[in-house]
């Protein structure tokens, strides 16, 4: 008798692993993919992956970057000097609020907005040597922001 319960146990939990219904929709930087585009994307292109009720929404380094580096470049003509172009900013270190941004800050970047933006400054190579010891990058860009107040 008890194996027969261990049986059906076993049997339900298989079941409703294989129930588990896959994502509604796929999109990839908002426009609707299939699940094979989706599989297409190599690891390294994409910044984020998200779940919601209308499915999962890829999003990859190259937009998340040009999302990001327009909004700063519109706020700071330093930062457009700094950072020439949205494919390559890899010449400068990112902290936001004082807390240097590790591989994998794109996200980070892409939910900087007018909602939360405070300001913004870029640090040359000689004060981003002295202030943090950094010999491998021409330029910090310091930003910081706020939280956002909840609305009910």
């Amino acid at each position: 008798m008890k194996r027969l319960v261990v049986f059906y146990a076993l049997m339900l939990i298989g079941l409703s692993a294989f129930a588990q219904k896959s994502p509604k929709a796929y999109y990839i930087d908002g426009v609707k993919a299939t699940e094979r585009e989706t599989t297409k994307l190599k690891q390294d292109d994409v910044a984020s992956v998200q779940m919601d009720n209308d499915g999962a929404h890829y999003y990859t380094k190259p937009m998340v970057r040009k999302k990001y580096w327009g909004y700063l470049s519109a706020k700071s003509s330093d930062y457009s000097k700094a950072v020439p172009n949205a494919a390559d900013d890899s010449n400068v270190i990112y902290f936001v609020n004082g807390t240097m941004l590790a591989s994998g800050y794109e996200m980070t970047l892409f939910g900087i907005n007018d909602e939360n933006f405070d300001s913004i400054k870029i640090i040359d190579q000689t004060t981003l040597q002295k202030l943090y010891g950094f010999t491998n990058k021409t330029y910090g860009v310091m930003i910081k922001t706020h939280k956002v107040k909840m609305v009910n």
